[in-house]
């Protein structure tokens, strides 16, 4: 081997280091094969120059992403507190004599207010509900309503109707109910 065949192979193999491609191990045993040239050394007793894969891509960053994803959700549940048995009870009550209980989970409205207003508009399917409002139970056990909506009139136009209801707190039936005129 030539000398300058010999300083390439070495200034190759310290590219090959700087990269990360060999240790620095593989490196100095290649470096001394190199340099000791000696036919007696047979190519058994090389270390092999195959660069090392880097254990980072798609798999390891996924993991790592559910890893932290696991951990924020495991912290998140664990702050939150848990009421008692009795907390629950008081809050049931006080939602139920303040009337939410008769309201939809869905879009607030009363259904059968909802529903007996919608029967007496000239365009029913034209009704789109804006809010309803309930008042607190009375001491006859009965709640005032007010229901906001939209509906067209006979003109084509959108109004914006009011219609005022009262129901029981027992069971949230309709008792009676009034369409505002404005």
């Amino acid at each position: 081997m030539k000398v300058s065949d010999k300083s390439k192979s070495i200034a190759e193999l310290a590219a090959m280091r700087a990269k990360g491609e060999l240790t620095a191990q593989q490196f100095e045993e290649a470096k001394r094969l190199i340099e000791e040239n000696s036919p007696s050394a047979s190519a058994s007793s090389a270390i092999p120059l195959k660069p090392q894969k880097q254990k980072t891509g798609c798999g390891t960053l996924v993991l790592a992403m559910t890893g932290v994803l696991l951990l924020i959700g495991w912290l998140g549940g664990a702050s939150k507190e848990q009421k008692s048995p009795s907390e629950t009870l008081a809050e049931e009550t006080e939602n139920k004599r303040k009337g939410f209980h008769c309201l939809s989970g869905w879009d607030g409205s009363q259904r059968e207010l909802y529903d007996s207003v919608k029967n007496n508009l000239r365009d029913p399917s034209s009704m789109e509900h804006v809010e309803t409002r309930v008042a607190p139970v009375d001491a006859e056990g009965l709640h005032s309503l007010t229901m906001q909506f939209r509906a067209k009139n006979g003109f084509g136009g959108t109004n914006v109707g009011m219609a005022v209801g009262t129901i029981r707190n027992s069971d949230c039936k309709l008792v009676d109910w009034t369409m505002l005129k404005n």
